[in-house]
């Protein structure tokens, strides 16, 4: 099977759409992420969940995926994505104490939400 085009939007409070991402499928493995599944990016601490897939097919060319997202606030992906940058071997030592700064906080913000469940 051939890979197909995938584009990311996040869906601006006017309705509008902006790009985030725009690759393939062999970029996600060879999949299509699906409705729930949560992306991060690494250099700004952003989360996007997708809320709306839509396939737009096409015989001759552009036809693939446009998958629609919002944006997550919640501490727990943060945790997630540093932690993973953490055991990953690619961080320099800026983006390592950058990356546990972020961790440190995300960390903090966690518990705080937590006491105020509680």
């Amino acid at each position: 099977m051939n890979a197909v085009a995938v584009r990311i939007y996040v869906i601006q409070p006017d309705g509008e759409l902006q790009l985030l991402l725009d690759a393939d499928t062999d970029y996600f493995g060879g999949f299509c992420p699906n409705i729930g599944d949560v992306f991060s990016f690494f250099r700004d601490s952003r989360h996007f969940r997708i809320v709306s897939r839509h396939f737009l097919p096409a015989k001759e060319r552009d036809r693939g995926w446009a998958l629609m997202c919002s944006e997550e606030t919640d501490a727990i992906h943060t945790n997630v994505a540093v932690t993973w940058a953490l055991d990953s071997d690619w961080a320099t030592d800026i983006e390592l104490k950058l990356i546990e700064d972020r961790a440190r906080d995300a960390r903090r913000q966690l518990k705080a939400s937590k006491k105020q469940r509680d």
